[in-house]
């Protein structure tokens, strides 16, 4: 974990405090790290404050000392407030930070059971899986997935071609509920405990892991039902700070039709939100935000591991 330290230094003239550099832009930085901001050269008492598009500041409760270390998770704007007397507010220039998902520490790639390597991101305290799933036999579409042998659907087969488009090695399987589960049981716990159809050692994630995840790139109310957010979607985009990479993979309904690839992107969770549905996150191309929604355990949408 990365720790970076920047000084901020003030300088008195007769009756001001004037900030001796310019702003700083601190890069480099994965989500979950943390960065000292030091102070230093003022006179009077002071105030932090946080920012997220350099319009509206916050004050940072209890910042009144000399030093900060906040938790890196995004993009963030930080300036020190300054009172001395009777005289006016004085601030000093902007320190922005940036993070990005990192690989996990000493785990750049997993490899599954069928030889497929993924890229690995560390957002927060958690390792994920850069890259769809796509492990298991792909199957015909006419034919239900095992739900104690790993197999998959990749998006557009038929009766008799498994993947006739190319699709599984780009956007990885798809999967149902129960094929992706592998025989157990709906979870909500951290950690899930539910290994599926992912690797030794890594596991699908239940509601409340997306949730965390979410509070890494700052979701508000991340209990809501829907789309929700406002820059997180683009986060988890190919491109995006996160280094998610999430594809619009699509989905295969119960019906057998595929449908919304480059449109949509689903994920499933290990929470079952009915006897018939189970909640998954959703990407859109179109949106800015990540959907939460309860959908029917037979549709098959695509599978993110995360380490145990």
């Amino acid at each position: 974990m990365k720790k970076r330290l920047i000084t901020i230094i003030f300088a008195v003239f007769t009756a001001a405090l004037i900030f001796q550099t310019n702003g700083v832009f601190a890069q480099g930085l994965c989500h979950g790290d943390t960065i000292t901001i030091n102070v230093t050269g003022y006179s009077g008492s002071l105030q932090w404050e946080v920012s997220d598009d350099l319009i509206t500041w916050t004050d940072i409760p209890g910042a009144i000392g000399d030093t900060i270390k906040p938790l890196v998770r995004s993009h963030k704007h930080y300036r020190v407030r300054v009172k001395r007397g009777t005289c006016d507010f004085v601030y000093s220039d902007t320190i922005s930070v940036s993070a990005v998902g990192c690989p996990c520490p000493g785990l750049p790639t997993i490899t599954d059971a069928d030889g497929h390597s993924y890229p690995t991101v560390r957002i927060g305290a958690q390792c994920w899986m850069a890259e769809n799933l796509n492990s298991g036999t792909a199957m015909p579409n006419n034919q239900t997935l095992s739900t104690s042998t790993r197999q998959k659907y990749c998006y557009g087969a038929s009766n008799t071609n498994v993947d006739p488009f190319n699709n599984c090695p780009v956007h990885g399987g798809l999967y149902t509920w129960a094929a992706a589960m592998q025989g157990a049981t709906t979870s909500n716990t951290v950690p899930s405990g539910v290994q599926g159809v992912c690797p030794q050692g890594w596991h699908l994630p239940s509601d409340e892991e997306w949730k965390i995840l979410e509070a890494e790139i700052e979701l508000p109310n991340p209990d809501l039902i829907g789309w929700r957010g406002q820059t997180q979607g683009t986060q988890l985009k190919p491109g995006g700070t996160a280094n998610f990479d999430g594809l619009m993979s699509g989905k295969r309904e119960y019906t057998n039709e595929y449908q919304d690839i480059d449109t949509y992107g689903y994920f499933w969770t290990t929470t079952q939100s009915s006897t018939t549905s189970a909640w998954l996150r959703s990407l859109w191309n179109t949106s800015n935000g990540v959907g939460r929604f309860a959908n029917n355990k037979n549709n098959a949408v695509s599978v993110r591991c995360v380490k145990d």
